[in-house]
Parts: C-alpha cells; structure tokens; sequence
C-alpha cells in the first residue's frame, strides 16, 4: 500500500463518514464540525461504536487536511466551516469500488452478503456476482484482501492496517448445512428478517442524526 493512501483507524472512520455522507445525504454534504463528529459517534452502521469529541475529531481531520484527502471551506450561504473528501482523486475508485471500501471502513471485514446488503445504500449492486468482479478488481488494485479462517468468505479494507482487530468485533452468521431440517430452516428465515429490521433501524438512526445535526446548524446561524 503506497504510503500516501495508509491511514489509521480514526482516519478511517472520519474518510468513511464523509464518503456515506456524501453518498446517502448529499443535500446536507459537505458536513459541518458537529455533523461529522455525530456521524463518526452514530451506533448504527458503525464497528466499533466510537465516542470522539469535537476536538479529536478536528485533530484528525487535520492530520487528513495535510495527505490531502480532506479538504474544508465555507459556503457562502453559511458561516460553518464544512469538511469534504477528495477520494475518488487521491485512490482513483469507481463508484462502486468506493462503496465497498467506504463499508468495510465503517463496519470492519463482512462477508460478500453483508456487502451487498449494506453497501446498496450507497451504490446499487444489481447481483452478488457483479459485486465479486468490484471486490476482485479492489483486490487486483491492493485497496481489499480475503480474509481467512472462517466458514463465511470475509473481505477487510487494506487502506488501515491498524483498523484489522475490527474483525474480531463483526459476527458471521453460520453457514447452513448441505441439508437443512425445517427448525433450521424456520431458524434462518428468522435471521433474514431480524437483518431487514436491523437495516430499518439503522436508516431511521441515520436520518435522527441527520436532522439533529441540521437543526445544531440552524441554532448556531441564529447566535
């Protein structure tokens, strides 16, 4: 990994809310202090759960400000200094290349499934076969690897070597069994439905923090 692309954990999540950000509520990109720390602190979508202030946040963004991958301004309709990324220029993905390692930023390694399923909210994936030819050209361009010794095909982001403990924290389902009796079958359908909630859930945690870091903005334009 070219050392101009290598960044630590924290980076990594900061990169990858922004990049979420962007892709999931473009209307209130590029993000404000207040919003970007929400995001970076959000329980949903998130592995592990972080709790930054404001001040570690900024600290990172600097350190991110100098590799040239974050950049700030201030829009003219606003006194808030907002922040944006600059990785489509710096690592040279496609759109669907940066989904998939935007997710794997936020949430640590996941098996193909679980990409599909979480990183359509940033790009759509029309098969599991179409995201296996994104994940294999990530892989050709040394963004991603497999990651080995479990039942369940994982990929992990190589973009934060320091970010691989996440692993430990991401729960595969069990593979099922070549037959499968009808508790067992009865047993995953519940799984499938419990996952539909859980992406509920997250997308309703989302917009909550999306609101209230809007109405944080509107408060301190009225100061």
């Amino acid at each position: 990994m070219p050392a101009h692309r290598e960044i630590d954990s924290l980076e990594a999540r900061v990169v990858g809310v922004l990049v979420e950000k962007e892709l999931t509520t473009p209307d209130n990109y590029p993000l404000s202090l207040n919003a970007l720390t929400a995001g970076c602190n959000q329980k949903s979508n998130r592995n592990p759960v972080l709790s930054l202030s404001e001040a570690e946040v900024l600290l990172v963004v600097e350190g991110l400000r100098t590799k040239g991958i974050v950049g700030a301004s201030y829009p003219s309709s606003g006194r808030v200094e907002r922040f944006h990324h600059s990785t489509r220029e710096i690592w040279n993905l496609q759109p669907a290349g940066l989904a998939v390692v935007t997710e794997l930023l936020l949430r640590g390694p996941q098996s193909l499934a679980e990409l599909r399923t979480r990183a359509s909210r940033m790009h759509p994936f029309d098969s599991l076969d179409a995201l296996r030819s994104d994940i294999d050209r990530l892989v050709q361009k040394g963004f991603v690897r497999e990651l080995s010794g479990s039942r369940v095909m994982r990929y992990m982001q190589l973009l934060s070597p320091s970010s691989e403990s996440q692993g430990t924290q991401v729960t595969d389902r069990p593979a099922p069994a070549p037959t499968q009796s009808p508790g067992t079958a009865a047993a995953l359908g519940g799984e499938v439905r419990s996952s539909s909630l859980e992406d509920r859930v997250n997308t309703l945690e989302n917009s909550f923090a999306e609101l209230k870091s809007r109405l944080d903005e509107l408060a301190e334009g009225l100061l």
